[in-house]
């Protein structure tokens, strides 16, 4: 298995309904990729959390930065970004920043900036949407039923 995705998350996830969630997605992509997360513990302070997520990343990632602010992509651009950075050997790596959002720091490292909707949501319902939309991702890159 060659696909690698990376998550890196300030915050934990505490509700046991959002954790129900993700495994159930985390399970459903085992089979198709290797994930992996990294929490950030919150600080409240985007700049602290920030330097915490630079040291976690490799200059060799693709990163993604997700914010409400950022480009709005459809459940099919995301997969064929998916796909396009697995044929060049790339390893995508999402960012979610915590409750006051990602420091300009991490905001001018990132590759792009993409927003999961217009809408706010808590950083444990963003981290669902974001394992159900890579799953949708690569259920639509194996052209099987899920996306209509």
């Amino acid at each position: 298995m060659a696909y690698r995705i990376r998550v890196v998350a300030v915050g934990k996830i505490r509700q046991s309904f959002y954790k129900d969630a993700i495994n159930e997605y985390l399970k459903r992509l085992k089979p198709l990729c290797r994930i992996s997360i990294d929490e950030i513990p919150e600080s409240g302070d985007p700049e602290t959390e920030g330097k915490k997520i630079l040291k976690a990343l490799r200059e060799r990632d693709f990163l993604i930065a997700l914010d409400e602010r950022g480009e709005m992509i459809t459940s099919m651009g995301l997969s064929q970004k998916l796909e396009e950075l697995f044929v060049k050997g790339r390893e995508p790596v999402f960012i979610l920043g915590g409750i006051k959002g990602l420091s300009e720091e991490v905001r001018k490292r990132v590759s792009c900036v993409w927003s999961l909707s217009r809408l706010t949501f808590t950083h444990e319902l963003a981290r669902v949407i974001l394992f159900e939309q890579i799953y949708r991702a690569f259920k639509i890159m194996r052209k099987e039923p899920y996306h209509y």
